[in-house]
């Protein structure tokens, strides 16, 4: 799991060209990985070219609470529930989308 892993997240900065952020919202969560890849013997290329962000803070805000409920909604058509890896993953995510739009169009124009 570790190599197939470390090869995913380094052929993906490869593609876009940049490093990667891989964001968590449980500290567990991203330790797991990193120690599966470390134990690939891979950790020293990834770590190079992943940014791990905890984003727990982001789902207490109304932006995030609101884009996560949306999402879980409708992930529960595809019958894909709360705590499901992927269902998480994917309402995390518009979360994390949700707060950074919020606070774009909050950031000083100059």
């Amino acid at each position: 799991m570790g190599r197939r892993a470390a090869e995913w997240l380094i052929q993906q900065t490869a593609e876009r060209g940049a490093p990667i952020e891989v964001a968590y919202d449980y500290e567990a969560d991203f330790e797991l990985l990193a120690a599966a890849i470390h134990n690939a013997g891979l950790w020293d290329q990834v770590s190079l070219v992943v940014r791990p962000v905890n984003i727990d803070r982001l789902i207490g805000t109304i932006e995030g609470e609101l884009a996560l409920e949306a999402a879980f909604g409708e992930l529960r058509a595809r019958r894909l529930f709360r705590h499901h890896a992927l269902a998480d993953a994917i309402a995390l995510r518009e979360a994390y989308m949700a707060v950074a739009r919020a606070l774009s169009r909050r950031a000083p124009r100059t």
